[in-house]
């Protein structure tokens, strides 16, 4: 029996660890001059580097629409998101922690998450987006069965949780 769960357990790390090398990869950027996060990355490659800094200020500073969360919160469960940013853009650098403190506060599945980071041209190393159309980062683009049911593209409207309500509802 131990020898079983000795081999579980060294077999999911070692899975695990195939899959983490895919995550938070970090480039020199020519044309942005600096080190860029590319392709898939999660909460943790949000924050290196000069992107880890704005993030974190930009987090911890926003005060989301408690009334809007509130409204939010059941309308999240049966979607998922996906986030298209550059770690070398403003506006990316302003909207995605406070995209993520919303997420946060709605109590959203980071397994119903999927984080790209492009380079300049909007194009990843590894992460195929080619469908997705973006011209603008961050884009946020929710889906409900597969099916994208709308996106917020570079800044919101009126707030990230009105849009993002409009959307799912």
């Amino acid at each position: 029996m131990k020898r079983n769960l000795f081999t579980v357990i060294l077999f999911s790390l070692f899975v695990s660890s195939i899959f983490s090398q895919d995550l938070n990869k970090i480039i020199f950027d020519q044309r942005a001059g600096k080190d860029i996060l590319i392709d898939y990355c999660n909460r943790s490659g949000l924050g290196l580097s000069d992107f880890g800094r704005a993030y974190t200020a930009g987090y911890d500073n926003y005060n989301t629409e408690s009334a809007t969360i509130s409204e939010l919160k059941p309308l999240l469960k049966d979607v998922t998101i996906q986030m298209v940013l550059g770690t070398w853009c403003y506006d990316s650098k302003l909207q995605v922690p406070k995209f993520m403190k919303m997420l946060d506060e709605t109590q959203f599945a980071d397994s119903n998450l999927t984080i790209v980071a492009v380079n300049r041209m909007k194009k990843t190393n590894n992460a195929n987006i080619d469908d997705l159309k973006i011209n603008y980062v961050p884009t946020f683009i929710v889906y409900r069965n597969k099916k994208e049911i709308g996106r917020i593209v570079e800044k919101p409207k009126k707030t990230l949780e009105k849009d993002l309500l409009k959307i799912v509802k």
